[in-house]
């Protein structure tokens, strides 16, 4: 550029001026640089050789579909994990129940904070989210339309316990106790097996 600057200056001055040596372009090394490999390349590579040896057609898979939540979303996991759960139910039934063209939802009236996590969360989903009302009523309706709307491959709570090293459990254990004369008895019951005493 500062040859064509001096170039230029010289043509201002009615001079004859060759800007063929600018214009030439040079020429692109035939060496490749390699870049060196990162902590990230060498697992992606490891993956890779894995998947090859154990026959797996997709290995990146299982990272393409668990959803990157933000830093926002997770701080109300970890916050109040009774409230994301109950917005992710809600949440959930939308889509599953959207028979028709849409399905709505009006959340409760709430502060900015948590109307803030909704709309974020919503985003997961494919889920439409408006705020009506004005403060201190103010509330979310979500809306799923057929087609359009999706459920996560993972839940909030589910990515957070998996980062916090927890596996998932099944659900609760039913106890019921039945007391006669003479003995107690206690039968526990797992969901889908028959009972144990």
């Amino acid at each position: 550029m500062a040859q064509l600057k001096e170039k230029m200056g010289d043509f201002s001055k009615d001079q004859t001026v060759d800007i063929s040596d600018i214009v030439s372009k040079p020429k692109k090394p035939t060496i490749l640089k390699i870049l060196e490999c990162t902590e990230e390349c060498r697992v992606l590579e490891r993956n890779r050789r894995l998947a090859i040896g154990l026959q797996i057609r997709n290995p990146d898979l299982s990272q393409k579909l668990t959803p990157k939540y933000t830093d926002f979303l997770r701080q109300w996991a970890k916050k109040d994990p009774h409230f994301c759960q109950k917005i992710h139910d809600k949440l959930t039934e939308l889509p599953s129940k959207a028979n028709k063209k849409s399905r709505s939802h009006s959340f409760e009236s709430m502060n900015r904070d948590k109307r803030h996590f909704i709309h974020e969360y919503c985003e997961h989903f494919g889920v439409e989210s408006a705020a009506y009302d004005m403060e201190p009523n103010r509330n979310v309706v979500a809306t799923a339309v057929r087609d359009k709307s999706w459920m996560p491959s993972m839940s909030l709570l589910e990515v957070i316990q998996r980062e916090n090293g927890q596996r998932r459990v099944p659900g609760p254990a039913v106890l019921s106790k039945s007391i006669s004369s003479k003995s107690e008895t206690v039968t526990l019951k797992l969901p889908g097996q028959s009972q144990r005493q």
